[in-house]
């Protein structure tokens, strides 16, 4: 059935987003109701900069746009794009040359889209394609290849040539949801999931069709989420890391599960999308907080001194009062402030007056703060020499995996290494999963390792359990250690 691409719903109430009944059936009753709307709601909704529809175009006309879709039995789909590494761009080039990368992405993004299907900007360096009925499921995932392959073709920017990059997330009608709400909440956390990989790829439609995460993009999950928080429902796991020289434990990475009734033990990617967006993040990351600090007495039990590291969002570190909220639960639960790690992306080092301050009252505190994901962004190393409270990295995982196979990596790495010690950062490698990958980084300086080959997360009944595997890791990160010999240091853990 064609669908006319400038057809937009009767006003509504703003609240009201259900798909409007139908109450013809004839296509030339269908067409003839698109251009009544379109008469009367006619052109507005348009980004002034890139000349697309804007949101609230989507918003108008996609309840209606998916009434039609269901009515011919086609499948159609919502695809949302975000670019990788824009802020970059703006950084570097200033914003008026970011702008002009917005232009070329929207031109570019007009030429793969079908004549029918509705290509919006949603704001910022996010667009969204919501598409005409389609043949068959499989055309919204070739849809989204060709996206990421349009954007990701090289631009000219200032005599530069600049690499563009683009995560996009799928969601289709009836399966990933049933209203324009539920689809853009479905492919926005299927777009998340492709950032948190890497990016530049589409998400694959299969991942949306597996039991688990079908099952966390239904409406149900934020509910259920909710109830888990505040009945102290949520897991917490722990992985261990090492210190690349003695063997000896240094400190845990606090990681949390959820135990869902039904669908089991549930890891970060299932849900952690949703509590961001659904404002459950800070008292989630409260409650994995209170959790680590009740255990932390007896993972020192297993490791003396270890410290621990928890995880928090960019989001939640500009939240008013969150260092103030930290010190007074470690306090109350008896511990040294030292003892907390606040691993974060490089996202949340902005040198802005208020990261400056943040990060200020964190180093005061005597709180340290790691950059995980370290090396995916060539800016990284601004922020080691412009807050003195970043007295950590850890490598991100996928450079460490290509370590042993791209001398061009490894050069990377030593260079990471270098001007880390330089500023007296500790160097974390994460991601360890050969006894040759420890070998290597051992011989590039790096300080600590973590990975799977060390001891893959578990909770502390478990990792007590794990006391003669630990001090057989020990001796072998010992004996590789520079500077080695025959029976040198000292055993891993106690038990």
């Amino acid at each position: 059935m064609p669908w006319a691409r400038r057809a937009v719903p009767e006003t509504r109430h703003a609240h009201d987003h259900r798909p409007p009944a139908l109450p013809v059936t004839g296509l030339r009753e269908v067409r003839g109701l698109l251009r009544g709307v379109v008469r009367r709601l006619g052109s507005r909704g348009t980004d002034p900069l890139t000349g697309l529809p804007d949101r609230g175009v989507l918003r108008d006309r996609g309840p209606l746009a998916l009434a039609l879709a269901r009515a011919s039995g086609r499948p159609v789909a919502l695809l949302l794009l975000d670019l990788d590494g824009f802020k970059r761009i703006n950084d570097l080039l200033g914003h008026h040359e970011g702008d002009a990368v917005l232009v070329e992405v929207a031109r570019r993004l007009s030429t793969v889209v079908g004549p029918h299907d509705l290509l919006v900007r949603l704001g910022g360096d996010e667009f969204a394609v919501l598409t005409a009925p389609l043949a068959c499921v499989d055309d919204a995932a070739d849809l989204a290849a060709r996206v990421v392959a349009v954007v990701g073709t090289p631009l000219p920017v200032e005599e530069l040539e600049v690499t563009v990059t683009a995560s996009v997330g799928v969601a289709v009608l009836d399966r990933d949801g049933n209203t324009l709400e539920e689809l853009t909440r479905a492919a926005d956390q299927a777009m998340y999931a492709v950032k948190r990989a890497g990016g530049d790829a589409p998400a694959p439609l299969g991942d949306l069709t597996d039991p688990v995460l079908a099952a966390v993009h239904g409406p149900r999950l934020v509910a259920e989420l909710r109830d888990a928080v505040h009945a102290g429902e949520l897991a917490v796991h722990y992985q261990p890391q090492v210190d690349a020289l003695t063997g000896l434990v240094t400190g845990f990475e606090a990681l949390v599960r959820w135990e869902h009734p039904e669908l089991g033990l549930l890891l970060p990617r299932h849900f952690l999308p949703q509590a961001e967006r659904s404002g459950l993040l800070g008292p989630l990351t409260d409650a994995v907080l209170d959790r680590a600090l009740a255990d932390l007495p007896a993972l020192r039990r297993m490791a003396p001194g270890a410290g621990l590291a928890l995880n928090v969002s960019a989001r939640h570190m500009a939240a008013r009062g969150l260092v103030t909220d930290l010190i007074d639960r470690v306090r109350r639960a008896g511990h040294d402030p030292a003892s907390l790690v606040l691993e974060i992306t490089e996202a949340a080092t902005r040198p802005t007056p208020d990261v400056a301050s943040l990060f200020e009252e964190v180093h005061d505190a005597g709180v340290r703060v790691s950059i995980h994901g370290f090396g995916r962004d060539s800016s990284s190393l601004r922020s080691l020499w412009t807050f003195p409270a970043v007295r950590q990295i850890k490598i991100d995982p996928e450079i460490i995996a290509t370590l042993l196979t791209d001398p061009t990596t490894e050069r990377q790495v030593r260079g990471m290494v270098s001007a880390a010690h330089a500023l007296e950062v500790q160097v974390v490698a994460e991601g360890v999963e050969t006894a040759s990958a420890v070998t290597l980084l051992q011989e590039l300086g790096v300080d600590t390792l973590q990975g799977r080959w060390l001891s893959a997360p578990a909770d502390p009944a478990e990792l007590a359990r794990q006391a003669s595997h630990w001090a057989a890791v020990g001796a072998a990160v010992r004996r590789t250690a520079p500077g080695s010999g025959p029976g040198s240091g000292e055993v891993a853990v106690t038990g």
